[in-house]
């Protein structure tokens, strides 16, 4: 290569160092300088996204304060939502949960604690939610499978 070099007079010498100038300019601004620029300029547009997002959310969590401050001392919210919070807090896992045409709300439970269970049904009684009908069979072992139908209003 240094020999191809050499045979080379000093003007094309000097046009080749000129052309590798320019490509070495060329590659830097096209893979270093413009990749940073759009990711600098995409970075912006997802701040600002994520700010845009962060407003509406919390909106809507005022929203929903202000909706749960005018519910009073109603239950908290919908009688299949009192159900289903109620149930996550005391660890049963329903297995169905199915609003009936009556206003009525059937859960089934499969393999859960009676203790637990009578607990629950407690809680729902004392919010006013009433047992309309139950079917509690024993399971193998200590626990129960259960059907239960609870009365409901108009926003289960």
């Amino acid at each position: 290569m240094s020999e191809w070099w050499t045979d080379r007079q000093p003007r094309e010498r000097a046009l080749l160092l000129g052309v590798a100038a320019l490509l070495c300019a060329f590659a830097l601004f096209q893979f270093l300088l413009l990749p940073l620029v759009h990711y600098r300029a995409s970075a912006q547009d997802q701040h600002e996204a994520a700010l845009a997002m962060l407003t509406e959310v919390e909106t809507g969590a005022r929203a929903i304060h202000a909706l749960r401050a005018a519910a009073g001392e109603r239950p908290e919210g919908a009688v299949r939502t009192v159900v289903a919070v109620t149930a996550t807090e005391l660890g049963l896992a329903i297995t169905r949960l199915q609003p009936l045409e009556t206003t009525e709300l059937d859960v089934w439970l499969d393999d859960v604690d009676s203790k637990l269970l009578y607990a629950w049904v407690g809680r729902l009684q004392e919010r006013g939610i009433p047992v309309t009908r139950a079917a509690i069979q024993k399971n193998d072992g200590a626990t129960v499978s259960a059907q239960i139908t609870f009365a409901g209003g108009p926003s289960s």
